[in-house]
């Protein structure tokens, strides 16, 4: 019975001195890590800067390409939340991006365009390439 109540209280006694230690001390705890925060990017203000540095864009094509960019990305949400098949929708996207391109190629001058059709034609393969490698 001695023997019984002896690793009775030495349990208890380990126990309590084991509960007061933090073994996270200097580190993040596993279930409690915070995610690094990832600063959101405004796509149309990210396609303005891409297109203002590979075309030369002035002020007046820069306003312009904004407002068909804020355009199209609302028009994009709109199908994209429409109630119709996939097909349709896929039918319509290529429709509006081909709105979009006439009216830039419309504010463009044949440099610019030039450089345009070559952009086009570089995002047209990357998609080829990458369909490639996931079949």
């Amino acid at each position: 019975m001695k023997k019984i109540s002896l690793i009775f209280i030495l349990f208890l006694s380990l126990n309590n001195v084991y509960a007061q230690v933090n073994r996270a001390v200097g580190r993040t705890p596993q279930y409690h890590r915070e995610k690094p925060k990832v600063e959101k990017k405004d796509p149309v203000e990210l396609t303005i800067t891409y297109l203002k540095e590979q075309l030369s864009l002035d002020s007046f094509q820069e306003a312009a390409v904004k407002v068909y960019l804020t355009e199209n990305q609302t028009s994009a949400e709109k199908i994209h939340n429409s109630d119709i098949t996939n097909d349709e929708k896929k039918l319509k996207f290529e429709e509006a991006v081909k709105d979009f391109d006439e009216k830039i190629i419309g504010i463009l001058n044949p440099d610019q365009i030039k450089i345009f059709e070559e952009l086009k034609e570089k995002k047209k393969s990357k998609k080829k390439k990458k369909k490639e490698e996931e079949n």
